[in-house]
């Protein structure tokens, strides 16, 4: 039975894990989903659960970028065992200037008064508003995730 896993040849590859605060919290504050994914980092694979009954299964030739939101709002923090293991960069949000300056600009530049009608050239300006639709759009009374709002 094999033990080593990984891209053909001499090739490699990356594996992208989304939102990776999002598994819940068990009831000893672990969450179990990251403990495999923090095992493989750490030992390079994971134990599997067919017989003979703990063979090391590897991962070769693999590498890692997750990716994750601040914890809260249905987020949860994610174990310091497993941080260790990435390098982390916070990333801010924009600012509304900002935003309209790099979309204004790319929305003027491609839907140009001569190519198209009056009201399309106008799309531009809903990026100067997109702070009033966060602030009209009302807030959930009910989620179908626990802690989401």
């Amino acid at each position: 039975m094999c033990r080593t896993y990984g891209p053909p040849g001499s090739k490699t590859m990356c594996v992208f894990i989304d939102d990776i605060s999002m598994p819940a919290v068990n009831e000893w504050g672990d969450q179990v989903t990251n403990e495999i994914v923090r095992q493989l980092l750490e030992q390079g694979g994971m134990y599997g659960l067919e017989k003979p009954i703990g063979d090391m299964k590897f991962i070769v030739d693999t590498s890692y970028v997750a990716a994750m939101n601040a914890p809260g709002g249905g987020k949860n923090d994610v174990p310091n065992r497993l941080k260790r293991q990435f390098a982390i960069f916070n990333v801010p949000l924009p600012s509304v200037a900002a935003i309209n300056g790099i979309f204004g600009k790319l929305v003027e530049g491609r839907f140009s008064p001569d190519l198209f009608s009056e009201a399309v050239v106008q799309v531009g300006t809903l990026f100067s508003s997109y702070r009033e639709w966060s602030v009209i759009s009302p807030p959930c009374s009910r989620s179908a995730f626990p802690g989401q709002c």
